[in-house]
């Protein structure tokens, strides 16, 4: 997820997702969240609230499946694990 987050910092955002696609996914909401708080904050707005919740079962089967999804694209893509102390 390092990696990532460095190639989003040069602005090569399909370098990101190649590296890590679910990290590059969590820092863009990261940075989306941080702005929308920014404007809220200085502007005195309303939060928006969350109404209902997502059933929970729901939520947590698609966390696992994002998570698991992401681990297979990372060991399908081959990277060097050798290379990197694995």
């Amino acid at each position: 997820m390092t990696r990532a987050a460095v190639a989003m910092l040069h602005g090569d955002l399909p370098g990101a997702v190649a590296w890590n696609p679910l990290g590059t996914l969590l820092l863009c909401g990261a940075i989306l969240y941080v702005a929308y708080a920014a404007v809220v904050v200085s502007l005195r707005l309303r939060r928006i609230g969350w109404s209902g919740r997502c059933g929970g079962g729901r939520c947590r089967l698609a966390v696992l499946l994002l998570l698991g999804l992401n681990w297979l694209y990372l060991l399908a893509t081959g990277r060097d694990w050798e290379r990197i102390g694995w």
